[in-house]
């Protein structure tokens, strides 16, 4: 953090010749400035650091940024201190960074941009020695040159996006506020009902809020894209009078998250990822900023007016915007040329194809009441869609299953059950089948058993001899049922 010092009481100092720079050339710059609130020498950079911080950035991204770029910057340099910086130091910084193969250009000039910032800063406080013009001479930005346009939907690509986003309410109004209104992803997860409303002059408009920069600005749409917000908010039982985040959450622990309720920017990329994934768009244009891209190239295709794109995009710095006049295709740059407007066909005016109608979202099932359904439990429903005997999409956190393969799956174990008790029926058929030859054997021999002991009985009564009679009886049953099945 900076520190005070006491102002001295000596005369004004005079302006001095310091070799600086990379080989120790002289170069005359005006004295550090001293007095109330400079820094003392010898102050370690990160408390510096962390005051440039404090003092000078608003927005968290912007601090997380400059404090990753210049902790590594001056880490690489490998000073402990500012005032021991020289050009000659920055210098090597520089062409480090600019001989990285790792960085893309963006990233080289990011790189330097905060670095050079933070130290000129710095300067003002005296807490180095370098004069501004060496500082922005070692770490002069690269120039960068436009060497892959951006990607955006070619083809048939956007005309399959809107029948795949149609599908479900929510993936559709997404896709409308990203080609209508080209927005940041953060912007979008903080986006509320109460911020889509009419503007001035009655069109339907979209107030962004603490936008890139903690800046605020009104966002006009087309009203094709504009329905499809609507139409998500009646999807979920809720209008344009309703209040809270317009892209809500279903998951149990959706209200202990900073947005109260809303699917969070992370939701909100992998809900389009997966969206722009079923309708075949090439991989490299699997990201809401490329959608944002492509609203900001129909734009300047459509007008030609760059301020126009700053204010709708919320760029800064009309820099920002210009850089799109470096990705217009050729087909773009001969519908300017003079002389062929009489013979050349229209150019396109239309940076998006036409919007269908918000369809009738498909009933769903969640897996509690597949569960009620089949008789199961909810944690065999969520088994069986995994083994992909269920249909359905697991939309934040809630599992939304086809009413139709619920139901077929329910015949199929109906089906199975059936065949299951035919077969049972016929293992118990073909057992009874060859039982019944013993049984029948088992009655005759049952009936045999109860004539000999009458015959038995009779003997007794009459006085005839047993053995006689046993005798017979044994020639009787042998005739019968054969010599093993007598009995004693």
């Amino acid at each position: 953090m900076v520190q005070s010092m006491d102002a001295p009481t000596t005369s004004a100092p005079s302006e001095t010749t310091r070799h600086v720079g990379v080989g120790q050339l002289p170069l005359t710059v005006p004295p550090a400035k001293s007095g109330v609130g400079l820094i003392p020498a010898a102050v370690p950079w990160e408390r510096i650091l962390e005051a440039f911080l404090n003092t000078h950035l608003d927005s968290p991204v912007s601090v997380r940024s400059y404090r990753h770029q210049c902790s590594r910057g001056l880490q690489s340099i490998g000073v402990t201190s500012l005032d021991q910086l020289t050009g000659e130091l920055l210098g090597e910084y520089r062409a480090e960074v600019i001989g990285d193969p790792t960085k893309a250009p963006a990233s080289k000039a990011s790189a330097l941009d905060t670095l050079r910032s933070f130290l000129k800063w710095a300067g003002e406080f005296g807490a180095h020695s370098l004069d501004d013009r060496v500082v922005n001479k070692c770490l002069k930005s690269p120039t960068v040159s436009v060497v892959n346009p951006y990607r955006t939907l070619k083809g048939t690509e956007p005309m399959r996006l809107w029948a795949v986003a149609a599908r479900r309410p929510v993936a559709y109004a997404l896709v409308c506020v990203c080609l209508g209104a080209g927005l940041r992803v953060s912007e979008i997860a903080a986006l509320r009902v109460e911020d889509c409303h009419a503007d001035l002059e009655g069109g339907p408009a979209i107030h962004v809020r603490h936008g890139k920069g903690g800046k605020d600005r009104v966002v006009p749409m087309i009203g094709i894209y504009f329905d499809g917000i609507t139409a998500y908010l009646e999807a979920t039982g809720r209008d344009l009078s309703s209040r809270g985040p317009v892209f809500v959450a279903n998951d149990r622990a959706r209200f202990s998250r900073d947005n109260l309720g809303g699917i969070t920017t992370c939701g909100l990329s992998h809900m389009l990822r997966k969206v722009l994934d079923e309708a075949g768009v090439d991989r490299h244009r699997r990201s809401i900023h490329a959608l944002r891209h492509q609203f900001a190239l129909g734009v300047l295709r459509q007008s030609g007016n760059l301020v126009a794109v700053q204010k709708l995009l919320g760029h800064a710095s009309p820099k920002t915007s210009t850089r799109y006049t470096d990705h217009l295709e050729v087909g773009d740059l001969r519908s300017a040329l003079p002389g062929y407007v009489a013979t050349a066909p229209a150019p396109v005016v239309s940076y998006a194809p036409p919007c269908p109608p918000p369809a009738v979202p498909e009933p769903t099932l969640t897996s509690r009441e597949a569960a009620a359904i089949l008789g199961i439990s909810a944690q065999m429903v969520l088994y069986h869609w995994h083994q992909g005997r269920l249909q359905g999409e697991l939309e934040c956190g809630v599992l939304r299953l086809d009413p139709l393969s619920v139901d077929g799956l329910l015949v199929d174990w109906r089906t199975q059950e059936l065949h299951k008790a035919d077969a049972i029926a016929a293992k118990v058929k073909a057992r009874e089948a060859a039982r019944r030859p013993l049984l029948e054997r088992r009655e005759r021999e049952a009936a045999l058993k109860a004539e000999a002991q009458s015959i038995h009985a009779i003997a007794r009564a009459v006085g005839v001899d047993r053995a006689t009679v046993q005798a017979d009886l044994a020639v009787m049953l042998g005739q019968r049922l054969g010599p093993s099945s007598v009995p004693n």
